[in-house]
């Protein structure tokens, strides 16, 4: 075990001397769409005002989201992480060999491998967040429970004028995606078009797989 945590931050800090370039395009891509997309009356990203993002991940499938969670977290401090949901409840057997076995527990090993390499990184930017507050904001968003659905109508009732950036990774056949569940109880408990209308306003959607059930 101690052997397997050693590999994941070397692994990590392999990313953070290689990985630079394989983002640069598409993070130059994600602030250009956040620019183009900049509210009037509204501070954009062009004046140093960071995005509010809320990431959703099918992690415990293929690698493809693990990968993708590294290189986010890579610049995490270009973005004011809202929260990280994890909709996979048991990882696939067979296809994922990483030795957590939900969904959760991998974004969390991922985090705290982050967190031991934080403070190379916060020698460029102490904007950079803690593993412990990244940890706070990680939740579970499997069929049957609401801890997702929580944390993104917690992040919606935030006295904050700027929109969630709502990316989402992978639900199509890991879960039901939150951002719809949100959606659903908020008409249900509310019973208002308005309010849900309200709470629509508040995201810009990107999306890896689009499959709402």
């Amino acid at each position: 075990q101690r052997a397997s945590g050693h590999s994941l931050v070397m692994g990590f800090r392999s990313q953070l001397r290689y990985c630079g370039k394989l983002v640069f395009a598409s993070l130059i891509g994600f602030v250009f769409v956040l620019e183009s997309h900049g509210v009037q009356g509204r501070p954009t990203q062009s004046q140093n005002v960071r995005a509010r993002v809320i990431i959703e991940t099918d992690a415990g499938g293929d690698p493809d989201d693990e990968q993708s969670l590294v290189r986010f977290l890579l610049y995490a401090n270009e973005w004011d992480v809202e929260g990280i949901v994890a909709n996979r409840a048991k990882t696939i057997d067979g296809e994922n060999l990483n030795p957590a076995r939900t969904g959760l527990e991998i974004v969390q090993r991922l985090i705290r491998a982050y967190g031991d390499c934080r403070g190379m990184l916060a020698r460029h930017d102490a904007r950079f967040p803690t593993a412990e507050m990244l940890l706070s904001r990680t939740v579970a968003g499997y069929d049957g429970r609401d801890d997702g659905v929580d944390l993104i109508i917690r992040a919606v009732d935030k006295p904050d004028p700027r929109p969630i950036w709502y990316s989402d990774w992978g639900t199509a056949t890991a879960a039901t995606n939150n951002l719809k569940r949100a959606l659903d109880r908020v008409l249900r408990e509310r019973r208002s078009e308005e309010h849900t209308s309200e709470l629509q306003s508040q995201f810009r959607i990107s999306y890896a797989v689009f499959c709402l059930k």
